[in-house]
């Protein structure tokens, strides 16, 4: 499985760079980026920026977010694990002090007395 994930990067890798080198004309071409607020008329311009920068800059946003989101999962996962393993513990120490006591049953012992009286 490992290595069906490695060559699964490999593969991205090189179709990655297989897109740049071929389309490096039409990716190095400057963007301008502009946002317009209607509201305040505020109008946002950006720098003349390559079509390759705005692909890996979002690539990395989205990894990004990504991260943060498996990050706060496993945060939660954590959490609930060990409010599991607390849950666990105690009832396990619960079965313990159960399996402890002795037992003790008055009706059934009379009940067996009676019993082995009538047959002797």
């Amino acid at each position: 499985m490992r290595f069906l994930k490695v060559f699964g990067l490999i593969m991205l890798f090189f179709c990655s760079l297989m897109f740049f080198m071929q389309n490096n004309e039409v990716l190095t071409q400057k963007l301008l980026l502009q946002m317009d607020f209607f509201l305040q008329g505020l109008r946002f311009i950006s720098v003349p920026l390559p079509v390759y920068f705005l692909i890996l800059l979002s690539f990395l946003i989205g990894a990004l977010f990504t991260l943060a989101f498996f990050l706060v999962e496993k945060i939660r996962l954590t959490k609930v694990l060990h409010e599991k393993n607390q849950k666990l513990a105690s009832l396990e120490q619960e079965v313990i002090s159960l399996r402890n006591l002795p037992l003790e049953d008055k009706g059934a012992a009379a009940t067996q007395g009676a019993t082995t009286d009538s047959y002797a």
